[in-house]
C-alpha cells in the first residue's frame, strides 16, 4: 500500500475500540427511529442508556446534531422516561 489517505474510510456502525457500545441505547435509539447517524453520534460520545435516561439534557442532545425530528423524538421519549411513561 502507498499509505495514500484520500481513501475514505467506511465506518463500522456502534464500534469503539476503546470502550464496549451501550446496546441497550443503540437497541433503544433503534426502536425510537434513529438514524445511524444518530446511533453513531450517541456511541461516539460514549453515551450510555442510563446517561440518556437520567443525566442527558436538551442541550446536550442539541450538541449533537441531531436532525430536529430525532431530536424531538428521543428528548420526548427521555420526558416520557422520566415522568414515569413508556414509550
Amino acid at each position: 500500500m502507498s499509505g495514500n489517505t484520500d481513501i475514505p474510510q467506511t465506518p463500522v456502525p456502534y464500534v469503539s475500540h476503546d470502550n464496549p457500545t451501550d446496546q441497550e441505547l443503540v437497541n433503544w435509539l433503534r426502536e425510537l427511529g434513529a438514524t445511524d447517524d444518530a446511533v453513531n453520534q450517541f456511541v461516539e460520545e460514549e453515551y450510555t442508556l442510563y446517561n440518556v435516561l437520567h443525566d442527558i439534557t436538551k442541550d446536550d442532545l442539541k450538541s449533537l446534531r441531531l436532525r430536529g425530528g430525532e431530536l424531538c423524538r428521543i428528548w420526548k421519549a427521555v420526558q416520557a422516561r422520566i415522568c414515569g411513561k413508556t414509550t
